[in-house]
C-alpha cells in the first residue's frame, strides 16, 4: 500500500470513528505507528458496542410505549363504564 492510500485509509477509519466516538478517533488519527488492521478491529468493537447499547434502548422504549398504550386502553374501558 502506497504512502497515499495509506494516509486515505486513516483519513476514513478517522472519520469513521469520529461519527462514534471521539477516543477511538484520537487513537486512530494520532497513532505514530497505524497499524490498519488493528485499528479497524478496535472501531468495528466500539461501534459493535454502540449498537447493541442502542438495540437495548430501543427496545426498552418499544416496551415502554406498548405499557403506555396498554394504560390508555385501560383507561378508555374505564371511562366507558
Amino acid at each position: 500500500m502506497g504512502l497515499t492510500d495509506r494516509y486515505m485509509c486513516k483519513f476514513a477509519l478517522g472519520k469513521l470513528a469520529y461519527e462514534n466516538d471521539h477516543a477511538v478517533w484520537r487513537r486512530v488519527c494520532f497513532s505514530e505507528n497505524m497499524d490498519l488492521n488493528s485499528s479497524i478491529r478496535e472501531l468495528l468493537v466500539e461501534v459493535r458496542e454502540q449498537k447493541r447499547e442502542i438495540s437495548s434502548l430501543k427496545e426498552v422504549r418499544g416496551n415502554s410505549l406498548s405499557v403506555r398504550s396498554e394504560v390508555k386502553t385501560v383507561k378508555t374501558e374505564h371511562e366507558l363504564k
